[in-house]
């Protein structure tokens, strides 16, 4: 019998989910974090969505918790009575990331006699380390009732399952790794386009390098860049004239993933100069461009999810610093060898669609919560 047939199920997401169900525009599913395979299969199936309340207390509770702790608190967003009795009415809770799983801790603490199992994906939780000693003494202490709290912290990035192995191990059992993956047959081009754009750079999160980025396109001027960011405004990029910047943030739909994926096929290279960091960031948007057939090249950070998979001139290009010199040497190499460039393209592609696709996620995550039940 499916475990999961008489469940109810609650998704703890971000912004944007919403928007994307309603909305009759194609997207990719791997933000949903096998929500549509669990839909057909479970009694009912419940989203929660952040959103502030602005209760003016809960948001200063949130500032001195973030200040103290340097963990991601927004209690606001979540705490609210129709959430707690969802909350306190499910069988399974899925938190889709870390922040979500801190801000939904005064629901799930008091579990009463509801013996439900909560989930939570893990990207950065261990990448803000505190560093005088009363941040020391509340992080820990925070990151104890996080442990105690969820039934199983899913590691999207291996370096950092690794980590949290290493410092936790007696709370080993309820941490796992479970490769991120991405919507393969969404991100998928049969037949190339002609290349609009020799460099494609992509993204949102704080570990992405924004300020070299536009220092590479300075001195690669004879190259053309596709920049897409909230985080880059246009006045930065007023005087860098190969540079056609769209704002864009996936939680905001102002791109549609079809629109991401046409500027995928038109580019001949994205590029991920990241900051250093335990956490795996670049993952996705390296997944999506290797899926859709353009070659990757990546700074090579601490957090980079799975390091025994990737080789480095065979299906992804790593770059080990963010020196200028360097980028501009490695790129012009490589756009001027077009052989070098389908043969990578090929392989990343290969990989992906074997190794990183939903299929594979979520039969790992119904183990995961099978295992767990």
């Amino acid at each position: 019998m499916n475990y999961l047939y008489n469940k109810k199920i609650t998704y703890i997401f971000g912004d944007g989910r919403k928007d994307k169900l309603v909305s009759k525009k194609q997207f990719a599913k791997e933000f949903f974090y096998s929500y549509f395979e669990f839909k057909s299969n479970c009694r009912e199936l419940n989203i929660i969505e952040f959103k502030e309340n602005n209760n003016p207390y809960l948001v200063f509770v949130d500032k001195i918790l973030r200040k103290i702790t340097n963990l991601s608190f927004y209690i606001d967003n979540i705490y609210n009575s129709k959430n707690k009795k969802l909350l306190k009415n499910s069988d399974i809770i899925i938190a889709t990331n870390d922040r979500l799983g801190l801000s939904a801790l005064p629901i799930l603490i008091p579990r009463g006699k509801k013996k439900y199992k909560s989930f939570v994906f893990v990207m950065g939780l261990l990448s803000n380390k505190p560093t005088n000693i009363i941040k020391k003494f509340t992080n820990k202490f925070f990151l104890s009732i996080f442990l105690k709290t969820f039934d199983k912290l899913i590691f999207l990035g291996k370096p950092e399952y690794e980590k949290a192995i290493s410092k936790y191990s007696k709370h080993k059992n309820k941490l796992v790794f479970l490769p991120f993956s991405i919507d393969t047959e969404f991100w998928n081009i049969e037949k190339q386009s002609e290349k609009k754009y020799d460099i494609l750079f992509i993204g949102n999160d704080s570990f992405r390098d924004y300020e070299f980025v536009l220092e590479l396109a300075s001195n690669l001027d004879h190259l053309s860049f596709k920049i897409i960011t909230s985080q880059i405004t246009t006045d930065k990029v007023k005087s860098i004239e190969n540079i056609e910047l769209i704002n864009g943030k996936w939680s905001k739909n102002l791109l549609s993933d079809s629109e991401i994926l046409e500027i995928y096929n038109k580019s001949r290279l994205t590029i991920l100069p990241l900051k250093n960091t335990i956490q795996p960031s670049g993952q996705s948007v390296a997944l999506q461009s290797m899926s859709a057939g353009t070659p990757v090249m990546i700074t090579k950070i601490d957090g980079f999810w799975d390091e025994e998979i990737f080789e480095n001139n065979l299906n992804i290009f790593f770059v080990e610093e963010n020196n200028v010199e360097t980028w501009s040497k490695k790129i012009d190499a490589v756009l001027n060898n077009n052989t070098l460039l389908e043969t990578i393209s090929t392989n990343a592609k290969d990989l992906v669609h074997n190794l990183y696709n939903l299929d594979l996620f979520h039969n790992r995550l119904y183990e995961i919560m099978e295992e767990t039940k």
